[in-house]
């Protein structure tokens, strides 16, 4: 290759670097957005897919951890923490994924005598 070809690939890579840059600036813009308007019922609620209600079972039976989840601030209210309710989402997402994979056997025993039953 020449010098010139390989100055010419050299300038398309640095300018696909800086769009590549510019779009993470944007995107990470955006998800600030979107933490900072995280600290309500009703916006956690939208965030996970459930009812209002939901985030306020979370909260009661322990499900959402004071000052893990969410705080009460100055006016006793509570305010979540986005960045634990985004985790929250992650972990619960990656639980189902698990879970979904998991496969159910019996055990030898049980199958035999269920086989048993079922055909005998």
């Amino acid at each position: 290759m020449s010098d010139e070809t390989i100055k010419s690939l050299l300038l398309l890579v640095l300018d696909k670097i800086d769009k590549q840059e510019q779009s993470i600036y944007r995107q990470e813009q955006l998800m600030q957005v979107v933490l900072d308007s995280l600290t309500t019922k009703k916006a956690v609620a939208k965030f996970l897919g459930v009812h209002p209600v939901t985030i306020k079972n979370y909260v009661k039976n322990g499900t959402f951890e004071l000052d893990r989840e969410y705080f009460i601030d100055e006016n006793g209210e509570i305010e979540f923490v986005p960045t634990a309710i985004v985790d929250f989402k992650k972990n619960r997402n990656s639980k189902k994924a698990t879970k979904a994979t998991v496969k159910r056997t019996l055990h030898p025993g049980a199958a035999k005598f269920l086989g048993e039953r079922l055909h005998g």
